[in-house]
């Protein structure tokens, strides 16, 4: 009876990691068309994914003449962890280190270019959002000619 109780404590403590819980879920979406990828590689998405928002500015930060595909590359290019997940990974496959440098400059910028679309379609969508809001609040063009009391010839 104990050993049934400390495996089912090791399952639900195994099946609360972030790597279950992905691989579970990834799982259920899938209707067969999914790339499924190795812990290795979705813990180095992970680790380029914190990365790269990091260097995003937030919403109250002037962001105009920042060139935040440089900034965000170069952050990547200097984390010692997500180049140490990267050589993990190459470490499985025989490639030269060139080849694995190359490699990854491409991964880096094609996220890079994925996520700053995402990230431009959220400040465009809260752009609207506030305009909509502030329109909102305004007369409209008829209550404000009324409002000045002028008239229109009829």
């Amino acid at each position: 009876m104990r050993s049934a109780i400390a495996a089912m404590k090791e399952d639900h403590a195994q099946k609360d990691t972030r790597l279950n819980y992905t691989r579970e879920w990834v799982e259920s979406q899938s209707r067969g068309g999914l790339t499924f990828v190795n812990d290795r590689t979705y813990l180095f998405f992970y680790k380029l994914e914190e990365v790269v928002r990091s260097t995003l500015p937030t919403m109250t930060q002037h962001i105009k003449g920042i060139d935040l595909r440089v900034n965000a590359a170069k952050a990547a290019l200097e984390s010692r962890i997500l180049l140490d997940k990267w050589t993990s990974i190459v470490a499985a496959h025989d490639m030269s280190e060139r080849a694995a440098l190359v490699l990854l400059q491409i991964l880096i910028d094609y996220y890079i270019q994925i996520r700053l679309f995402s990230f431009t379609r959220n400040i465009v969508e809260r752009v609207k959002i506030k305009d909509k809001s502030t329109t909102k609040k305004s007369k409209g063009l008829r209550g404000t000619m009324k409002a000045g009391g002028s008239s229109t010839p009829q």
